[in-house]
C-alpha cells in the first residue's frame, strides 16, 4: 500500500466544484487551489468599487461558502451596474 498519495476530493466535491464553474464562467475564474477563490474577468468601474461591497477576488472557507458569496456579488454587480 502507497502511503504517500494524497487522498482525492470526494465526488461530491468535484460536482460542486463544476457545478460552480460552469455556472459563473462568464464571469468568473473559479479555482479550487490552493483554497477555494475566484476573480472577476472584467474590471468593474471604480465609483462601483468604493461605493459597494464589490470585490474583484473572494477567498472562502470551502465551497458552499464560495458558492454564497459568488451569488451574492453577482447580485450586488447587477444591481450596481443596471443589469438588474
Amino acid at each position: 500500500m502507497d502511503n504517500n498519495r494524497t487522498p482525492s476530493a470526494p465526488p461530491d466535491d468535484d460536482w460542486s466544484f463544476r457545478r460552480l464553474v460552469d455556472a459563473y464562467r462568464g464571469d468568473w475564474v473559479v479555482r479550487r487551489q490552493p483554497w477555494p477563490s475566484a476573480t472577476r474577468r472584467c474590471q468593474l468601474p471604480f465609483s462601483v468599487l468604493v461605493k459597494s461591497d464589490l470585490a474583484m477576488t473572494i477567498y472562502a472557507s470551502d465551497l458552499a461558502d464560495l458558492a454564497r458569496q459568488l451569488e451574492e456579488q453577482t447580485r450586488l454587480a447587477d444591481e450596481h451596474t443596471g443589469k438588474a
